[in-house]
C-alpha cells in the first residue's frame, strides 16, 4: 500500500507533469472509486480548471485548483498517477483520468479500486473529519511532539505507529522498517520504552520516510541494511544473518529479526 513515502513521491510527480495546464475534460471509467460525489459533480468542479499546487498529509494527496477547489487522492492497496500522451502508453486501470487541452492525461490508475478521489470542502477540516494525527513527514512533527503523543497512547508500538489517528502515514512496511532500524521488538509497550528508544524511533522514522523518498519506490534502491528488500519469512538478516521472521501484531502480518529486535 502507498505510505507516505510513496505519497510524497506522487506529489512530486504530478508537480513536474501536471500543473498549470488547462483541463478540457474529466473521464470517469468506474465510479465506485468517487469518494462523495458524483461523476456529473466531479465534472462540475473541474471544468476547464488548472490544477495549482499540491499537498499531502499522511496517505492522502490534494491538489489545488485555480477556482478554489481541493481534489483529494487516496491510493488505497495499487493506486498511483500516471501521466501519459500517446494512446498505448495508457496504463492498464484508469479510474479517472484528467484530461488536458494540449494532449497529454494524468491517469489515477487503481487496479484493485480500493483508492478514492474526491473533492474536499478544505484541506484542514478533511483532516479533522477523518481524525488524522499529525503527519509523520511534516515540519511540526518534532521530538518533542513525538514524546507527547506516546505519553497519553497504550499498547504495542508497532500498533500505535500503523494508527493513522496517532501519526497520519505510517503503515506496515514503514513501520517494520523503523522499529527494526531502531533493533526495537514490534510487540514491545510504549510503557516499555525508555526516553532513549522514543528518541532512537524517531530519528529513524525520519531516515526511514527520506531513504523511501529518495529510493522512488524502488527496494532495490534502498540501502543493503534495509529489512525491506528481505521482508519475507525464512529471509537472511542483512545485519545479523539471522533468520526473518513472520509476527501478527493488530492483525497485521510484520517482519523482524529476533536476534537484532529482543523484546
Amino acid at each position: 500500500m502507498p505510505e507516505l513515502p510513496e505519497v510524497v513521491y506522487f506529489k512530486k510527480y504530478i508537480d513536474a507533469t501536471s500543473l498549470h495546464q488547462q483541463l478540457s475534460d474529466v473521464e470517469i471509467e468506474n465510479d465506485t472509486i468517487l469518494s462523495g460525489i458524483t461523476p456529473a459533480g466531479l465534472q462540475k468542479h473541474l471544468k476547464e480548471c488548472q490544477f495549482q499546487s499540491t499537498s499531502t498529509h499522511g496517505k492522502y494527496l490534494f491538489i489545488r485548483t485555480d477556482n478554489g477547489c481541493e481534489l483529494m487522492m487516496h491510493f488505497g492497496m495499487t493506486g498511483e498517477p500516471v501521466y501519459y500522451k500517446k494512446p498505448d502508453e495508457k496504463p492498464g486501470y484508469p479510474r479517472v483520468t484528467f484530461h488536458f487541452a494540449n494532449g497529454y492525461h494524468l491517469a489515477f490508475n487503481c487496479m484493485r479500486m480500493l483508492g478514492e478521489v474526491g473533492i474536499v470542502e478544505s484541506r484542514e477540516s478533511f483532516i479533522r473529519e477523518k481524525d488524522l494525527g499529525p503527519d509523520a513527514y511534516s515540519e511540526a512533527f518534532d521530538l518533542t511532539t513525538f514524546r507527547e503523543l506516546l505519553s497519553d497512547k497504550r499498547g504495542m508500538i508497532k500498533s500505535a505507529l500503523m494508527d493513522q489517528s496517532f501519526i497520519a502515514g505510517i503503515g506496515n512496511e514503514c513501520s517494520d522498517e523503523i522499529l527494526y532500524q531502531a533493533g526495537i521488538h514490534p510487540k514491545t509497550t510504549i510503557a516499555g520504552l525508555s526516553d532513549s528508544n522514543i528518541k532512537l524511533i524517531y530519528e529513524k522514522m525520519q531516515e526511514v520516510i527520506e531513504e523511501k523518498i529518495d529510493s522512488n519506490m524502488e527496494h532495490r534502491k534502498l540501502p543493503d541494511s534495509y529489512i525491506l528488500s528481505h521482508r519475507e519469512e525464512g529471509s537472511e538478516c542483512p545485519k545479523c544473518g539471522g533468520t526473518i521472521e513472520k509476527i501478527k501484531v493488530s492483525g497485521r502480518n510484520g517482519y523482524y529479526c529476533p536476534k537484532c529486535q529482543q523484546n
